[in-house]
C-alpha cells in the first residue's frame, strides 16, 4: 500500500530499517515528508512534516478491502537523532521511543541542541518540515528531496508528473538557505537588484523564519526562481536589507536521483 502512495520503493526495504519518502499530490507537489519502518506487521510511519490528519483521510479514501490494511490510531513517540556539522547524510543515527523508554547507549553522552539551533541544523540541511514548504506547491526536486524519489519502480500518487520532471533534469524553482542581519518574515519577496529600481523583479521568496536573538540574526529557507540559482545574496523588496543564500548541505538535485 505504502508503495503505491509515496515515492520510495518500500518493495526493497527490510524490516526495522527507516526509509523516508515523499507523499504527493496528484500533481506531483509535496505534501508531507514521511519516515517508516517496516515490522512483521506493517509499517509503522512517521510524519516529519506536513498534514498528519490530510494524509490519514486520504489514505483511507484509498484503501481498497483486497488491501487488507488497517490505519491504527495515532499514538506519539518520541524521535531522536544524532546530528553534526556539515555531516554529509541528513538522516542517520536515528532512534524512535515510546515516552517511557530510556535513551540508548548511543545517546547517553550527547548533549540536546537548544530549540533555535536546531532549527538551524535542520533548515541548513533542508529538511523541511514548515507549512510553506510542504503544501502541495513544490515537487521534490525543487525542494531537493530527490534521494526519496524511486523512478524505477511502478506507478504511485504523483508518478506520471515526477517522471516527466527527471527526464527534462531542469527544475524552475529550488530551496535556498538563508540567513540576515535583520529580521525577515515568510512571505516577503525577493529580488537580485536594489530596491525600488526600474530593474526589480521578483525571484523568491521566504518560506520559513527564525529569529536568533541571541546572535541578532533571522534565518530560514526561501523558494527561488531558476534565475537566482547561483545568486550568494538577494535583496527584501519593501526594504534595503540584504540576505546571504546558500545551498543546504542535504540538498539533493534532480540529477541525482536514482
Amino acid at each position: 500500500f505504502l508503495n503505491g502512495q509515496t515515492t520510495a520503493d518500500f518493495l526493497r526495504v527490510k524490516n526495522g530499517s527507516f526509509t523516508r519518502a515523499c507523499w504527493l499530490n496528484t500533481a506531483g507537489k509535496v505534501k508531507a515528508l514521511l519516515e517508516a519502518r517496516l515490522t512483521d506487521q506493517g509499517a509503522e510511519l512517521v510524519v516529519l512534516g506536513g498534514q498528519v490528519d490530510g494524509l490519514i483521510r486520504a489514505f483511507e479514501k484509498v484503501i481498497f478491502p483486497s488491501d487488507l490494511v488497517t490505519i491504527d490510531p495515532l499514538q506519539s513517540i518520541r524521535r531522536v537523532q544524532k546530528v553534526a556539522e556539515k555531516q554529509t547524510i541528513r538522516f542517520q543515527n536515528v532512534a524512535w521511543l515510546s515516552s517511557d523508554q530510556q535513551l540508548p547507549n548511543e545517546f547517553q553522552e550527547c548533549q540536546p541542541l537548544a530549540l533555535t539551533k536546531l532549527h538551524r541544523w535542520r533548515m541548513i540541511y533542508g529538511l523541511l518540515l514548515g507549512k510553506d514548504e510542504l503544501n502541495g506547491d513544490y515537487n521534490p526536486f525543487e525542494l531537493g528531496l530527490s534521494d526519496l524519489v524511486s523512478l524505477e519502480k511502478g506507478c504511485y500518487l504523483g508518478q506520471e508528473t515526477v517522471a516527466k520532471l527527471a527526464r527534462v533534469g531542469q527544475v524552475r524553482k529550488q530551496v535556498r538557505f538563508w540567513e540576515s542581519d535583520a529580521c525577515l518574515r515568510v512571505g516577503q519577496k525577493l529580488i537580485k537588484s536594489l530596491p525600488y529600481s526600474v530593474s526589480n523583479k521578483i525571484v523568491g521568496v521566504i518560506t520559513s523564519s527564525i529569529n536568533d536573538v541571541e546572535k541578532g540574526v533571522s534565518f530560514g529557507l526561501a523558494i527561488v526562481r531558476s534565475s537566482a540559482f547561483s545568486e550568494q545574496e538577494l535583496t527584501v523588496t519593501d526594504g534595503i536589507v540584504r540576505l546571504h543564500l546558500q545551498v543546504p548541505y542535504g540538498f539533493d538535485s534532480i540529477s541525482d536521483c536514482d
